[in-house]
């Protein structure tokens, strides 16, 4: 999830309110602090599209790291690219669902 303001990532703090803990997300960058829905006020849909920006987001840093070290890269690098690529065509099935 992104900061509003400044679309930083936000980071997820434990803030005390009125003598109930519950979580804020929290910009590091501009310090403003945004509530977080809870899981139920979202929607699928939402869900699955922040899990698939997550997931695109680590397979194009682990391709970067592959092309940098190239064959003598880690192999579990590719192992990993590989299975977010089948977990991302899932999500994709599952959105394409929603929408029919």
């Amino acid at each position: 999830m992104n900061c509003p303001n400044c679309r930083a990532n936000l980071q997820v703090v434990t803030a005390a309110m009125e003598s109930q803990s519950r979580q804020v997300n929290f910009c590091p960058h501009c310090g403003q602090p945004q509530a977080q829905p809870r899981r139920g006020d979202q929607s699928e849909r939402e869900r699955i599209q922040e899990l698939l920006a997550a997931k695109n987001r680590r397979k194009h840093e682990l391709e970067l790291k592959n092309a940098t070290y190239g064959i003598s890269g880690d192999p579990r690098i590719t192992i990993e690219i590989e299975d977010l690529e089948n977990e991302i065509t899932n999500l994709n099935r599952q959105l394409a669902a929603l929408s029919s």
